[in-house]
């Protein structure tokens, strides 16, 4: 019997670990891109024109599912990184500004 509720506890927490429920699935893969350029950037493997230039052409492909109410808050969170990587040059504080809007990005993705 303990067997089974640890396999039933193991099984529903694995399940939580996808997409969330309130996000189509063509946005999630595109904001899971955006994170993965974003931390790419973070990582020095890309400038802030490549990186710019892949999470304006991920928020230009992100269409948004009526069906689906994070959707355009997956989006939103797309362009809010573009623009901050765009600017982390300009500002002080700019690679964590981006670092922080990545975590949100990632809580909406449920990441």
């Amino acid at each position: 019997m303990r067997k089974i509720l640890i396999a039933l506890c193991l099984a529903l927490c694995l399940t939580g670990c996808g997409k969330p429920a309130n996000v189509s699935e063509d946005v999630y893969n595109l904001g899971l891109k955006a994170v993965d350029v974003t931390e790419q950037f973070l990582a020095a493997d890309l400038t802030v024109d490549e990186a710019y230039e892949k999470l304006d052409d991920i928020e230009d492909r992100a269409i948004i599912d009526e069906d689906y109410p994070k959707d355009s808050s997956v989006k939103g969170k797309i362009g809010t990184l573009a623009w901050d990587v765009h600017k982390s040059d300009d500002v002080s504080d700019g690679t964590q500004v981006v670092k922080d809007e990545l975590d949100k990005l990632k809580s909406y993705l449920g990441k």
